[in-house]
């Protein structure tokens, strides 16, 4: 996965040079991340059935995050409108996350 987002990131620097489409590796890095947080779900219910209390809070946090990644995902495709809400709902998620994070860092 990380060779992955290498890849992307030599392909934007390439763009700047090239005639790269920069539309079309903006929808690649929406997808990566989009597998990104999955395979961190899979990995976060696996170290819950472990017995770590902690990462329920992760779960949460990683569920607001994946849940704004999916709906950028879907504006960048066209296939939600475009509107504030979610022109910035990765950010917004993002937020709910670092509020999430702060909580389970109250909770330790």
């Amino acid at each position: 996965m990380t060779a992955l987002y290498f890849i992307v990131f030599v392909l934007f620097l390439l763009s700047l040079v090239l005639p790269i489409s920069k539309a079309w590796l903006i929808q690649f890095v929406l997808v990566l991340a989009l597998f990104s947080t999955v395979i961190l779900l899979f990995s976060t219910i696996q170290t819950i059935r472990a017995g770590h209390k902690d990462a329920y809070y992760f779960l949460l946090a990683l569920s607001c995050l994946w849940i704004g990644a999916c709906v950028a995902s879907l504006r960048a495709f066209d296939i939600l409108p475009s509107n504030s809400y979610t022109a910035y709902s990765l950010q917004i998620g993002s937020a709910f996350e670092m509020l999430l994070f702060s909580f389970a860092l109250a909770n330790r």
